[in-house]
């Protein structure tokens, strides 16, 4: 019996090369275009392109955006380290862009930044009281 032929492959001068499933263009069968999928036992790719997968999960968001949410807010409190070293790395590299953004976001909300401050204020001398305290109890020790 002959091996059954995948119509979602071809060889192009030697390339082995995959068709997208969702927008049914051809790209070289590896992970620069495909995102990698470990329970797909024939490449290890997903069936359809980056740029597609990204246009899916941009519709799933739309849908129902408070999942998304949900999951982002889950993944930053199980690593806060993680998404702080990110921030952090974006911050440097986007450095005038990122204060733009921060100038705009002060700019056209005072009251969240006024409440903030407050918050902040009241917050700060309850730290600044048990600086003091470690303070006198490293000196005692």
């Amino acid at each position: 019996m002959a091996k059954k032929q995948n119509k979602n492959y071809r060889k192009n001068n030697d390339i082995l090369e995959k068709q997208c499933n969702i927008c049914l263009m051809w790209f070289s069968c590896n992970s620069e275009y495909f995102y990698i999928n470990k329970s797909n036992k024939t490449d290890g790719l997903y069936p359809y392109c980056k740029k597609c997968a990204s246009n899916k999960v941009i519709e799933k968001y739309k849908i129902d955006p408070e999942q998304y949410k949900k999951r982002a807010k889950k993944q930053h409190e199980k690593s806060p380290e993680y998404f702080a070293q990110k921030h952090k790395k974006y911050w440097n590299k986007n450095k005038e862009k990122a204060s733009q953004r921060a100038r705009d976001f002060r700019k056209n909300n005072p009251d969240r930044i006024s409440k903030y401050s407050k918050s902040w204020k009241k917050n700060g001398a309850i730290v600044k009281n048990i600086l003091k305290i470690l303070v006198l109890i490293v000196d005692y020790c």
